[in-house]
């Protein structure tokens, strides 16, 4: 399975999570943790399979750390190890505030090298962003029904992995000519009979 339709097939899964916990409003924890567990953990593998595609080592790191993270929190959600629904907040808003950070940085990175799309990235990811913060506030946590909370944060995930899957061939095309003709990466030539001095 190619890159761009494991994106697309984990963005579609994430923003069904989401639906998922918006329709059940009132939810507890308990009721979301497998598939709020099972989304992330498909995230975080999506995030390491793509640190193996660019190549630059500072985008692959981001991508490495974020899967990383997110599987470790996935595994977390999965193995019921969350006793009460303010840690349950507290994962998932550090899931979306560090993978806001990550894309963010991506995206000034693909703005340097000239996508036409970064705009779009730079909106879903301070998005991201913003709600992950939020997320982690003591107001928001006393305010809002935890899935509705889900709801909202897996939406706007699963909104990023449907875009970056639809732009990804495009993304990764420019980022490769980037890359080749980088003069860091170009191949010296040779002189001509140098070999014969």
């Amino acid at each position: 399975m190619n890159m761009r339709i494991q994106t697309l097939l984990t963005g579609f899964l994430i923003t069904a999570t989401g639906l998922f916990s918006l329709a059940h409003p009132g939810g507890t924890f308990a009721t979301l943790a497998f598939p709020a567990g099972m989304a992330m953990l498909l995230a975080g593998i999506n995030r390491i399979l793509l640190s193996l595609t660019p190549r630059s080592l500072e985008l692959s790191r981001w991508l490495l750390l974020e899967g990383l993270l997110t599987i470790l929190l996935a595994l977390i959600v999965l193995g019921d190890q969350i006793g009460v629904e303010s840690a349950a907040w507290a994962t998932i808003g550090t899931w979306t505030l560090f993978a806001g950070l990550s894309r963010l940085f991506s995206t000034f990175m693909l703005k340097h090298r000239g996508m036409d799309h970064w705009i779009w990235d730079l909106f879903l990811n301070l998005t991201t962003l913003s709600f992950g913060v939020l997320s982690l506030l003591q107001q928001t946590v006393n305010s809002m029904d935890i899935s509705a909370l889900i709801g909202i944060l897996f939406l706007i995930h699963g909104i990023s992995f449907v875009v970056l899957g639809f732009t990804l061939p495009k993304s990764m095309k420019l980022w490769h000519h980037k890359f080749r003709n980088h003069p860091a990466h170009r191949v010296p030539h040779r002189e001509s009979g140098a070999g014969n001095e």
